[in-house]
Parts: C-alpha cells; sequence; structure tokens
C-alpha cells in the first residue's frame, strides 16, 4: 500500500488510554469515508483523470500503476472518498489484496463489505465467486482492490462483473495486472509529485503549513536539499518529514541531511528513497524497533490486529511472565503503536465506532524492506515467508540452512497455509519459540508433541479446524496467549486448562460449537482478556469467576444461550455478580444477549471500567442507581433495549463519560436533566427513541458535545432553546420529529454545525406553523454547514436569500416540500453545490437560471415537479451526472433540449411520465455515455427506429437487458438497450425508492416521500401494470 497514514488516525494521546479509542461503539459502516490526514496534499488533476477512467463505458477495470511510495493507495483513497458521495455507485467496497492473499479469505471480507453481515457462506471459492455474482447483478459496485501483486489472485475477485455499469479500481506495481485481467482495462500512470508540491507536504507534515513559517527561514534552504533527497515520493516525504520535526538546532538539521546523503558512489533513485527511509528507522527507539520488527513476522499486505501485535511485542520485549505489570506493558504496546502511526511507519486502520484492538495494522512495503534488512542484522531471523521456509514445517526433508535458522528464531508465522496435522518437526528444531501462529490453516489435529514447545508464549490458532486441544497443551507453562478464534468445530477445551497459569489472553471469539468450558478456568488467576464473543452454543460460564480478579477485558457479545441466573443450581451465585467481582473491569461487552433482564448494583464497584456496551439486550427493563460508581466510564451504549423506560439520575456521575448511545430505546420517556452534569460527552445518540417527549433544559451544559442525533423522536414536541450553548455541535438531526412545529432561534447561531437535517418538522397542519418562512434568514450565519436537508417540510413556502452566504454547503434536499414555491435567485452563490433535490415539490414553479452558476453540481433531481413549466439553462453544469426530470408534467416536453448532447459526465437520465416527449433532439449520439435512460410512459417517444438501425446503436454498452420493445417508441424491432433501464410501457409510476439511493449513497439520507413520517418506510408501488419492471429495479 502507498502513501499516507489510513483511516483515523489513532496518535499517542488516544493510545495511551488503555489502548481503547476515542471512537463510539457504534457507528454506520455504510459508505464510510477513507481519512485523509491534515498534511495529504489534494491531486485534483489526478482524481480527476481517474474518474474519467471510470466513466468510459467500456472500461471495467482501472488500474493506478507506479513504484512504491509514489501515492497510489493515496490517491485510490481520494477517488474511494468522492465515489462514496456520488450518483454513480450504489455501494464502493474497499479490500486490500497485498502480496500473497488468501482469495477465499477477501471474499468472504467483501461479502461481509456488501452484505454489512458477518454471516459468511461457506463453501468452495467458485460456488462463492458465482453467489457473488448474482448477488451484485443488480447492484452498481465500484470494487476497490488495493495493492495487487498478480492477476491470478484477484480473477475471482472480481465479482462486479456480473452487472455492465460496475467498475474495479485497483493499485499494482506491475502494469501488466491490469492488462493480463482483461482488454477492457485503462491504466494511469501515477506521477510524482513535482518540486512544488513535494515541499508543501513536507512542510505540511512538519510545521503545520504549507511553507517554511517566517521565524524559520533560516532553515529553509535545509528544507529545500531534504526535500530533493526524498526523491519527490509521498511516502519518503511523509516519513522523513516526520523524522525532523523534532529539530530545532541548525546542527541536527546537518546531521539528518548527511544521514541522508549518497554515499560517494551513486546508486539509482529507488535506492535513494531506501535510504532515506532507513535513516528514519534508525531514528526509533529499541520499544519501536521491536514493534516494527513484530509486523515484519507477518507475509507484506498482511492487516494484524492492534491487540494480537502488542502481544507479541510484549512476548519479546520482556516476556509476559517475568513479574511485569500485564495491563501497564499493554498499554505501553499501543501507546509505540500510536507514535508509529505519528511517524507515517505503520498504518493503522481503525473504522469508526471500531475498538483499537481490532484495528488492522500493516506498513507499506518500502518500510517492510528497511525494516526486514536491520531485523536480520540486529535480532534473530525472524520472516519465514520464503516458499523453502514455508516448507519446513510442511515437508520432509528439511534442509541445513533452514534448521540452522529453526534454532534461533523467536516467531513463527505460517497463516493460511496448507497444513493439516501440527508437525513434530516444529517442535524438534524450534527450539526457541517464542511466537506460534498457525492461523488460517486447514489444521485439523494438533500433535501431543506441542507440549514439547517449552519457550512457547503465543499461540493462534484462529480460524482452524481442530475439534479439540491435547491435553499436553497444559505443559507450555510459558503460555501468556491463547487464540482460538472462529474454530467453528471445536466443542471443547482440556480439562487441565487451569494448570495454565500464566495466561494472559484467551480467545474464543466465534467458537460457535463450544457448550461450555473447564472448570479449571477459574484457575487462571493471571488472565487479563477473556473474550468468548458469538459462542452461540455456549450455555453456561464455570462457577467462581470471582476469582479471575485480574481480568481487564470481558467479552460475552451474542452468548444467545447463555444462562444468565443459576448456573448448575438455582442457589448458585448470579453469573453477573460474578461478573462484577472483577474489580480491575476496563471493557466490559454485554450485547446482545437476549436472556439478559437486569443489572446488579454491583456494576458500581467497577471503579476501572471505561467501556460498557449493553446494546440489542432486548429484555433489559432497568439501569441500577449504582451506575454511578462506575465513575471512570468513557462510553456506554443502551442502544436496542426496548425495554428500558427510564435512565436514573446518578447517570450524571459519569463525568468522564464521551459517548453515549441511547438509540432504538422505545420505551424511553425522559432523559434526566442530570444528563448535564456529563461535561466530557460528545456524542448523544437518541435516534428513534419513539416515547421521548422532550429534553431536560440542562442539555446546555453539554460544551463538548459535536452530535445530537434525534432522528424518528416522534414524540418529541419542543427542542428546548438552551441548544443555543452547545456551541461545538457538528451534527444535528431531527428527522422524523414530525410534532415539532417550531424551531428555537438558538440553532442559527451553532456556528460550526455541519450537518443539520430538519426534514418532517415543518408541517403544515402543526397548531403553530404560521410562517410561509420557518426558516429565518438567519441560517446565513452557518459558515460551515455542508449538508442541509429539509426533506417533506410541508408548511415551507420559499427559501430565504440567505441561503446563498452558505458557501461550503455541498448537499440541500428538498425533497417532498410541496407548498414550496420559489427556489431564491442566490442559490447561484453555493459554488460547492454537489446535489440539489427538488423532487415532489409539486407547487414549485420555476428554477432561478442563476443555477448554472453551480458549476460543481452532480445530481439535480425535479422528479414530480409538476408545477414547473420550464427547465433552466443547464448546458454549464458540466459536472452533471445525474437529471430526473419524471413526472414533470407541467413542463410538456416535445423534445429534450440539444444542451443535454453537451454534459459530457451525464450517466442517469430519468424522463418517466412525459407523455408529450416525442424525440431526443439531434439525434441519439449523446445516449451512448448514459448508464440508466428511464422512459416510461413517454407513450410517443421517437427517433428510436433510426437509433436502433445504426450500428452505433449496437455498440451502445450495457443497452442489451430490455424486456419488451413498444412498436411506438423503438419501432417493432428487438434490440439493444440499456442494463438498468425498465421496461417501457404506458403505465406511469410514482418516483421508486430505488432513483433515490442513486441520488444519496448514504442510506441515513434516504427519506421516504410525503406523507411517510418513517425514513425506513418505503413507499408503495400505485401502479399495477409496471410490476415486473419495478420488481427488477427493487433488486
Amino acid at each position: 500500500m502507498d502513501g499516507l497514514p489510513g483511516l483515523h488516525q489513532v496518535g499517542t494521546a488516544t493510545a495511551q488510554r488503555s489502548g481503547e479509542p476515542r471512537s463510539p461503539p457504534y457507528a454506520a459502516r455504510s459508505m464510510w469515508r477513507m481519512h485523509l490526514p491534515a498534511h495529504y496534499i489534494k491531486r485534483s488533476d489526478d482524481i480527476e483523470a481517474v474518474w474519467n477512467y471510470l466513466q468510459q463505458p467500456d472500461k471495467r477495470i482501472v488500474a493506478l500503476s507506479g513504484m512504491g511510495g509514489i501515492g497510489k493507495t493515496t490517491l485510490a483513497r481520494a477517488v474511494f472518498n468522492e465515489a462514496s458521495c456520488s450518483v454513480e455507485f450504489d455501494q464502493v467496497v474497499w479490500i486490500t489484496v497485498g502480496k500473497k492473499p488468501n482469495r477465499e479469505e477477501l471474499l468472504k471480507e467483501i461479502w461481509r463489505e456488501v452484505k454489512g453481515s458477518q454471516d459468511v457462506p461457506h463453501g468452495h471459492i467458485d460456488d462463492s465467486y458465482q453467489r457473488f455474482l448474482h448477488t451484485l447483478k443488480t447492484r452498481c459496485t465500484l470494487l476497490v482492490l488495493d495493492d495487487v501483486w498478480d492477476a491470478a489472485d484477484v480473477e475471482k475477485l472480481l465479482v462486479t462483473d456480473s452487472n455492465e455499469q460496475s467498475k474495479v479500481l485497483m493499485t499494482t506495481r506491475n502494469a501488466r495486472v491490469p492488462r493480463e485481467l482483461g482488454t477492457n482495462s485503462a491504466i494511469f500512470d501515477v506521477p510524482m509529485l513535482d518540486r512544488k508540491a513535494s515541499e508543501e507536504l513536507f512542510c505540511r507534515r512538519m510545521f503545520g503549513v504549507g511553507q517554511v513559517p517566517g521565524n524559520k527561514q533560516r532553515w529553509a534552504h535545509l528544507v529545500h536539499n531534504m526535500v530533493a533527497l526524498c526523491g519527490q515520493l509521498p511516502l519518503a516525504l511523509s516519513t522523513i518529514s516526520s523524522m525532523a520535526a523534532g529539530y530545532t538546532r541548525e546542527e541536527e538539521w546537518q546531521s539528518g541531511l548527511r544521514k541522508l546523503k549518497q554515499p560517494s558512489k551513486q546508486v539509482d533513485h529507488y535506492a535513494g528513497v531506501l535510504k532515506a527511509l532507513r535513516t528514519s528507522y534508525d531514528a526509533l527507539d529499541d520499544d519501536q524497533k521491536l514493534m516494527i520488527t513484530c509486523l515484519v513476522c507477518y507475509a507484506d499486505g498482511c492487516h494484524v490486529k492492534a491487540a494480537d501485535l502488542v502481544e507479541h511485542w510484549m512476548a519479546l520485549k520482556d516476556g509476559l511472565t517475568d513479574g511485569f505489570d500485564g495491563n501497564e506493558i499493554c498499554q505501553d504496546g499501543f501507546a509505540v503503536l500510536g507514535e508509529l502511526q505519528d511517524r507515517s511507519m505503520i498504518n493503522i486502520d481503525q473504522r469508526p465506532g471500531e475498538q483499537l484492538r481490532y484495528a488492522g495494522c500493516h506498513m507499506h512495503s518500502l518500510i517492510r524492506d528497511i525494516a526486514m534488512a536491520a531485523a536480520n542484522n540486529e535480532r534473530p531471523a525472524l520472516s519465514v515467508e520464503d516458499k523453502d521456509k514455508v516448507a519446513l514445517c510442511c515437508t520432509l526433508p528439511i534442509p541445513t540452512q533452514p534448521r540452522d535458522l529453526a534454532a534461533s528464531a523467536h516467531s513463527l508465522i505460517l497463516r493460511e497455509h496448507q497444513m493439516q496435522m501440527f508437525s513434530a518437526l516444529v517442535v524438534k528444531f524450534w527450539t526457541n519459540l517464542k511466537v506460534l501462529d498457525l492461523s488460517g490453516h486447514h489444521l485439523e489435529k494438533v500433535s501431543k508433541t506441542v507440549g514439547g514447545l517449552t519457550t512457547l508464549e503465543v499461540l493462534r490458532l484462529d480460524h482452524c479446524s481442530v475439534k479439540a486441544l491435547p491435553e499436553e497443551i497444559v505443559n507450555l507453562q510459558r503460555l501468556a496467549v491463547l487464540s482460538l478464534r472462529t474454530c467453528r468445530l471445536l466443542t471443547h477445551l482440556p480439562q487441565r486448562l487451569g494448570k495454565l497459569t500464566r495466561l494472559h489472553s484467551l480467545y474464543l471469539e466465534d467458537c460457535s460449537a463450544l457448550k461450555s468450558v473447564p472448570q479449571s478456568l477459574v484457575q487462571l488467576v493471571n488472565l487479563r482478556n477473556l473474550d468468548v464473543a458469538r459462542c452461540k452454543s455456549l450455555l453456561t460460564l464455570p462457577e467462581g469467576l470471582w476469582d479471575l480478579c485480574r481480568v481487564t477485558y470481558l467479552n460475552l457479545r451474542g452468548c444467545l444461550k447463555l444462562t444468565m441466573h443459576g448456573l448448575s443450581h438455582p442457589a448458585h451465585p448470579v453469573l453477573l455478580d460474578m461478573v462484577m467481582s472483577m474489580s480491575e473491569l476496563q471493557c466490559l461487552d454485554l450485547s446482545g444477549l437476549p436472556r439478559l433482564t437486569e443489572i446488579p448494583a454491583s456494576i458500581g464497584n467497577l471503579g476501572s471500567l471505561t467501556r460498557l456496551d449493553l446494546s440489542g439486550c432486548s429484555k433489559l427493563s432497568n439501569i441500577p442507581e449504582a451506575i454511578g460508581g462506575a465513575s471512570r466510564l468513557g462510553s456506554l451504549s443502551l442502544a436496542g433495549c426496548n425495554c428500558l423506560n427510564s435512565i436514573p439520575d446518578e447517570i450524571g456521575e459519569l463525568v468522564l463519560l464521551e459517548y453515549l448511545d441511547l438509540s432504538n430505546c422505545y420505551g424511553l420517556v425522559h432523559i434526566p436533566a442530570s444528563i448535564g452534569c456529563l461535561s466530557a460527552l460528545q456524542r448523544l445518540e437518541l435516534s428513534d427513541c419513539r416515547s421521548l417527549i422532550m429534553l431536560p433544559d440542562s442539555i446546555r451544559l453539554l460544551s463538548e458535545l459535536f452530535t445530537l442525533d434525534l432522528r424518528g423522536c416522534c414524540n418529541l414536541s419542543k427542542v428546548p432553546e438552551a441548544i443555543e450553548a452547545l456551541r461545538q455541535l457538528r451534527f444535528l438531526s431531527l428527522n422524523g420529529c414530525s410534532r415539532v412545529s417550531h424551531i428555537p432561534k438558538a440553532i442559527w447561531s451553532l456556528k460550526h454545525l455541519q450537518h443539520l437535517d430538519l426534514s418532517g418538522c415543518f408541517q403544515a397542519h402543526a397548531p403553530n406553523c404560521v410562517s410561509d418562512c420557518p426558516i429565518p434568514d438567519a441560517i446565513g450565519s452557518l459558515g460551515e454547514l455542508h449538508t442541509l436537508i429539509l426533506n417533506s417540510c410541508s408548511s415551507l413556502v420559499r427559501i430565504p436569500a440567505s441561503v446563498g452566504q452558505l458557501n461550503r454547503l455541498h448537499t440541500l434536499l428538498l425533497s417532498g416540500c410541496r407548498n414550496l414555491e420559489s427556489i431564491p435567485e442566490e442559490v447561484s452563490l453555493l459554488s460547492r453545490l454537489k446535489t440539489l433535490d427538488l423532487s415532489c415539490c409539486t407547487s414549485l414553479r420555476g428554477i432561478p437560471e442563476g443555477i448554472k452558476a453551480c458549476v460543481r453540481l452532480r445530481t439535480l433531481n425535479l422528479t414530480g415537479c409538476s408545477g414547473l413549466a420550464s427547465l433552466p439553462d443547464i448546458s454549464l453544469l458540466e459536472q452533471l451526472r445525474g437529471l430526473f426530470v419524471g413526472e414533470c408534467t407541467g413542463l410538456g416536453l416535445g423534445s429534450l433540449p440539444r444542451s443535454l448532447g453537451s454534459l459530457s459526465h451525464l450517466h442517469v437520465l430519468e424522463l418517466r411520465g412525459c407523455p408529450k416527449l416525442r424525440d431526443f433532439e439531434g439525434g441519439s449520439e449523446w445516449i451512448k455515455c448514459l448508464h440508466l435512460l428511464e422512459t416510461r410512459g413517454c407513450c410517443i417517444l421517437r427517433q428510436g427506429e433510426e437509433a436502433s438501425s445504426t450500428s452505433e446503436a449496437s455498440n451502445l454498452r450495457g443497452f442489451r437487458s430490455l424486456v419488451d420493445m413498444r412498436s411506438t417508441v423503438f419501432g417493432s424491432k428487438r434490440g439493444p438497450f440499456l442494463g438498468m433501464v425498465l421496461s417501457m410501457s404506458k403505465s406511469r409510476c410514482r418516483p421508486r425508492m430505488t432513483l433515490a439511493k442513486k441520488l444519496h449513497c448514504d442510506e441515513k439520507w434516504l427519506h421516504s416521500p410525503i406523507g411517510h413520517k418513517s425514513p425506513q418506510n418505503t413507499p408503495p408501488s400505485t401502479d399495477a401494470g409496471c410490476s415486473n419492471s419495478a420488481q427488477a429495479t427493487e433488486q
């Protein structure tokens, strides 16, 4: 992977908090955006060039090609973000392939991304591939494949082939890869940064600004020289500038320059970059180098969980079992990861809502090469990814040289290799192993000889087919980590498991056949991490769990059959009472437990608890007042606790709480006033709290609040004026709060507001709604607003002219405002506007001519604007990709304007229900660029016969799945037509949600048409005559 650091950087300050992220435990996964750091230099010309390739109908694969470190991945991320909010694609998926990928696992990952589900179908890779082709047949998808080395690795990943509008974007160092995949590919050679951009990137990373600051001009010549030695590669520039950021004296600059300069014998450009990166590696301290060494042990391109990497680091650093406080050294490990992220030496791909321990860590291949060379000189041989070394545990005979390697190595990582039985040769020759990772094998049996690995501290058998472990495993007296994640055939554990008295972490996540764990578990007095998440067959946990008093992380998520009360006898202790006796608990996950009905008061004894997840506990009816005792709690999720009707006042004692999720608590009536005491709260989720009546005035005290989500609170009648005090608020949604008839003026003073959704708030039938413009002129003061959503505000008659002052606005949605009569001319000042939705504004009489000044507009939706008498001049909207004018019965269109032919980026054109439309003015040449053409209800459309008889028409890509050609449309001939077009008929249909999905990719922003209060409702079909085509569209 190339370029700058990845998603949501985790800096040192964050990592020092017990290794836990500041992100909330729940966030939408759909259409998530790649994080591009503050020092990223936007390459607009390159992004536009890649977009042009993606828009060419005959190019199914677009490859970004170039040397390592040139910025291929960074450019792909920027394109990914563009695609996530465009009309082109229904969904966008990112997959990192790497040098030696497991295609089956990658297919499963694509399935998880596409379906949003952890339930991945099993079977042969060919069967999975065919299932994907069927699933994605009706979905226009952009599949991004990062870091592709070989065409054979991705042949079965091209699951978008069944949809002709779908595209594949890949990054590769080898331009032959896309050529081997077919002739319908395009290659974009990623160029070097020019000198100016190189210096800007270096200075942004080092000084925080795009040039050398005035008070540091004495170092300007040193900056110029250092930039030149970095070879204009973004990776080298970012890494070296991070190293130099600590320089405070000229002597340090001069020393750094000397280390970067080429030796007397000149080497090529690539070697110079390697030398530059080696300089940054040498500047690391011992702990940082050791962490790099641990990551080097894994195959190139492998994403290693942060927690696994830290445990590896702990094993090699001082030993997990040599008297160190495991929790403190664990925190040190996460802090080191943050430091390396800050130095651009590794990437941590942490998605919104994901705990840091689960985030994937990886490094660029160039940095890996540097670290590999250094590690082989400084420490015993580490990497065994070469084929001759991999064969060590799989075949006979064993060569002498690898045998010597085995005797000195401390880490053996053999992930995803075809080994069905643990070889005794591992024990015989790998005598000093500390870390053994055989994850992803078809390993069915572990030999009894494993007990001979007496120095082993970390054993990982994740995703293996083992049914049991030999009792001899208890001889591993130094074992600190035992990981058996997703061993779905595992039915039991060794009865003497408790003999592993130094065990630090036991991971049994997704062991779905495991019904119980041995009673001896309670003897693991040094255990700190216990994960039995989604062990769906697990019935009980052993009595005496209170003996595990050092556990800091406990995950019981989704253990559907786990008994909550009496274990083997009704008189025996309740499971949760034993859990609450674990006084050192920091992270407790009890989500998705259908048998959980109450939380014991002893939860107040968990003074170290920082994260508590009770989401999806549908029968949980109350939270004890003692919750206030968990004073260090930073994240609390009660989402989906349907039976919960109140929150105790003592919640106000959680003064460190940053995230509170009460969404989908249908029975919750009020929020206690004590919530105002949560001075650190940043995110408050209250969506779909359908019984919630009001918010307390004390909300004004939440001075750090960034997000307030009240979507779907249909009984909320008032928003308190106290909201004015939320000066840091960035996101506010009142979507679906239909009883709110008055919006306090205070909202218009929230200067930092970026996303405002008031859909359905201004209803014509509301008793207090007397103004024709409930949106005041003060809206113009929201200078940072980029998204304004006012769908289904039926009392809205006009929009104030001050909306033109929102110079950062890129999305304006007014769908279903049926009394809206006009749009102000000042809309022409919205130079960044990309999406304008006026669908179903039936009283709208015209669109201002100034709309042509919105040259960045990509989507214009006028569907159902029956009062429109004419279309505005759109000939200058060169970026327009979607134009929807269906059901605009007042237009009386006889022919489409010739100017449509000049919109070279137009891909979606909806003309449904234009009964007077006769022809496409100027012929149909411009139709070739379209991905979707909707002409249902255009009863007298002509020119089709001429078009279908031309050779050009037969080459229109994707025009081949028309169900029924009406003779009134394209003559009596059957011919090719657009793949996603509906069958044409004389019937007329109301706008469907499918078109809305094309308009707004983020499913949060989908809103129902008039008359539907819930944003989840999909409008029913009112056209029986279009039933077949409608079904095809909805799939």
